[in-house]
């Protein structure tokens, strides 16, 4: 990124700190309530090993992975089995909506002499194999990431170690290949991420590669960094913007907002590593930068005026339309960890999972599983807590309705709100 570009980028992540600053305390958090939460229980019929989608809106699937089937399930309906699979199953990824969905599984596992082969299915939900395709796959070669396109279907494959995507569309033998950074002459190092953008039929990729020039040693790097893709589905690169980050940890593309959220490490000294996330638009115009964490988690409203940033350690809201920094919480204790975040409409505020994740029986567990939800000024207005230890994470989804569903291994919980 040019020097000015990054001057602009910085200048914004300090007009966040000095325009709309409030750090929250624990103190802070227990604030009045307001809202009476209660929680409903709905048992799955097997133990969850995958939530492949959740629905978000009336009408949509969930779709789910246990070790021997795809299962989905619609509003009203039983659940019903898509695919019997096994545990040669490896990535899902479900199309906006949950209308279509992604296996990629071994059919036959490589060894250091002999290649394998992967298998890529896609699926209708109602249960309808549209195609499979068989990939050659070479022993210690890192698995793609997969994505799907809603409107064809398409299955998009991207795969950091070459820096390429490939796109599959049902019908059609060969995918439409790309070669993202064809004009690096060296050996690469990658990583890349992937998602779709339903509203332009896009494809999103964020790849990072790191050049070394062999005749200078070593540690000599020509290049490095990240950029942004924009993809079309036939596979051609519509626009390309180099982003902040030169060490990437996260990625995600928000439908809702239409946002792009870029996690990256600055380093101002070897021993101490800086989280930032870098915001976008989803056509790539800058919005923000929030320092000191780790974006895994990401949701915002569809106004933009609040979104959240959340990794084990804290939750930061932010008023995007703003670039305000509204507030942050830290975990109050070293073991209790911030498992899932996301935004609610009415009233506006940000509802996070946090339990105590403890080791017991050479497994990690998720001790007093517990729902807050905050405000815009950082106050708590409502919580409650699960009656039983998870022993997998946890996802927190909010409904267009206004609710909260936690999908665990084995049960879906339902968290009403009054007030």
């Amino acid at each position: 990124m040019k020097s000015g570009a990054k001057q602009a980028f910085r200048f914004a992540g300090l007009a966040v700190v000095v325009l709309g600053l409030a750090f929250v305390t624990a103190h802070q958090l227990r604030g009045s309530k307001t809202l009476k939460l209660s929680v409903q229980v709905q048992t799955v019929p097997e133990r969850i090993q995958t939530w492949v989608y959740a629905a978000r809106n009336s009408g949509e699937p969930d779709v789910a992975a246990t070790r021997t089937r795809l299962l989905v399930h619609l509003p009203g309906k039983p659940w019903s089995t898509v695919s019997k699979i096994d545990s040669s199953a490896v990535k899902f990824s479900a199309s906006a909506g949950g209308e279509f969905v992604a296996v990629l599984r071994y059919a036959q596992r490589p060894h250091p002499e002999v290649p394998g082969t992967l298998l890529l299915e896609i699926y209708k939900a109602s249960g309808a194999l549209l195609d499979r395709w068989s990939l050659s796959w070479e022993y210690d070669r890192p698995l793609p990431a997969v994505a799907v396109f809603r409107e064809g279907p398409k299955v998009a494959l991207g795969w950091a170690d070459v820096g390429a995507v490939q796109i599959f569309t049902p019908g059609q033998t060969r995918p439409a290949t790309v070669d993202l950074f064809a004009e690096d002459e060296y050996g690469l190092e990658r990583s890349l991420y992937l998602a779709c953008d339903d509203s332009t039929n896009e494809l999103l990729v964020l790849a990072t590669r790191r050049a070394a020039n062999p005749t200078a040693g070593d540690t000599a790097e020509r290049s490095s960094g990240a950029a942004l893709f924009w993809l079309n589905p036939e596979g051609s690169i519509l626009r390309k913007l180099p982003v902040e980050a030169e060490a990437v940890s996260a990625f995600h593309f928000d439908p809702v907002s239409r946002v792009i959220v870029v996690g990256g490490t600055d380093f101002p000294a070897p021993d101490r590593p800086l989280p930032f996330a870098e915001i976008r638009t989803a056509d790539g115009q800058a919005l923000t930068r929030v320092e000191h964490v780790t974006p895994e988690q990401f949701a915002s409203t569809a106004d933009r005026h609040l979104c959240v940033l959340a990794d084990p350690s804290r939750a930061v809201a932010v008023d995007l339309a703003q670039r305000l920094e509204l507030w942050r919480h830290t975990r109050e204790t070293e073991n209790r960890s911030i498992l899932d975040a996301t935004v609610l409409n009415s009233p506006a505020s940000v509802a996070f999972l946090s339990a105590d994740v403890l080791f017991q029986n050479n497994r990690f567990v998720y001790s007093e599983p517990t729902v807050s939800v905050v405000d815009t000024k950082g106050h708590e207005i409502g919580s409650t807590s699960l009656p039983e230890t998870l022993t997998t994470r946890a996802e927190l989804v909010a409904t267009a309705d206004g609710k909260l569903r936690i999908l665990t291994q084995n049960r879906i919980w339902t968290v009403l709100m009054a007030q």
